[in-house]
C-alpha cells in the first residue's frame, strides 16, 4: 500500500513576510474559469446538419438508426431535424448572433408547425427582431 502524499499546511510565498496556511491561501486565490456562453439553438442546428450528413453518406439508414447511433430518442431526432426546414438566412442570422441569440428551439419548432409559408416567414422575422440582442462591433 502506498502512503498519502505529504501536503503542507503552511506555505511560504516570497511576497508575504510570514508563512500562510494553505487553507487561507485557497480562500484568497479565486480562480474562476472563464465561462464560455453556449447557444443551444446553434448546437441543435449543427446537430441537425450532422444528422442529415449521416443520412446522405449512408452512415445511417433512417431517423431510428440515427437515434440508436447518437443515443437519442427518435422523437428528439425528429425535433432536431425539423430545424433543417429553417431558411438558410435565418440560420446564418442566429449563428452570427452567437451567444447573444436568445431564441429557444422550442419557440422555433412551434413556428415551423405553421402551414402557411408567409405566416411562418413573418413569425421568423418578428422573432429575429424581438429576440436577438444586438451585437456590438469591436
Amino acid at each position: 500500500m502506498g502512503t498519502d502524499p505529504i501536503v503542507p499546511s503552511m506555505v511560504y510565498l516570497p511576497d508575504l513576510k510570514t508563512p500562510i496556511e494553505l487553507r487561507e491561501l485557497k480562500k484568497r486565490v479565486k480562480t474562476v474559469p472563464e465561462r464560455v456562453p453556449r447557444n443551444k439553438l446553434i448546437e441543435s442546428l449543427q446537430l441537425a446538419d450532422r444528422m442529415q450528413e449521416m443520412l446522405d453518406n449512408g452512415e445511417a439508414q433512417n431517423k431510428a438508426d440515427i437515434a440508436r447511433q447518437l443515443g437519442l430518442t427518435r422523437a428528439r431526432v425528429t425535433q432536431v431535424m425539423k430545424l433543417l426546414e429553417l431558411p438558410d438566412s435565418f440560420k446564418k442570422t442566429v449563428q452570427d448572433a452567437g451567444s447573444h441569440a436568445a431564441i429557444s428551439e422550442r419557440l422555433i419548432r412551434s413556428i415551423l408547425t405553421e402551414k402557411d409559408s408567409n405566416t411562418k416567414g413573418k413569425k421568423l422575422l418578428d422573432l429575429v427582431r424581438t429576440h436577438l440582442v444586438p451585437t456590438f462591433e469591436e
